[in-house]
């Protein structure tokens, strides 16, 4: 457990695309134009608790459009994250300004800055 924590604390030691760790790639899945947007929920639900099952917490708003939301979790599949068998990875898109944020006029920081 402590050699997890070490790794975690220097940048990128154990940090590894994920889709190819977990078998996924962004190219499996349909534009989200092209899925309606209750099963678009569904995806994006059945998304947050894989990552959940991998150590990995998915923090998206609850206002986000479920079509960021989708984009957003299917595009983490090719981003380098930690994998942990021990505590959890936080995921939550947003580095505390608003400018830039993925979650753009969703951005929960907004409300400390207007």
């Amino acid at each position: 457990m402590f050699e997890e924590v070490e790794c975690f604390t220097k940048k990128n030691q154990n940090q590894v695309e994920f889709g190819k760790f977990c078998g996924l790639d962004k190219e499996s899945f349909p534009p989200s134009d092209q899925i309606p947007e209750k099963e678009l929920k569904k995806l994006v639900s059945a998304m947050v608790k894989m990552y959940e099952s991998w150590n990995i917490l998915v923090h998206l708003p609850d206002d986000l459009p479920p079509k960021m939301g989708y984009e957003l979790s299917i595009g983490l599949l090719s981003r380098n994250m930690p994998v942990m068998s021990h505590g959890f990875f936080g995921m939550d898109f947003c580095t505390g300004n608003p400018e830039g944020c993925d979650f753009k006029e969703y951005c929960p920081c907004l409300q400390y800055y207007r």
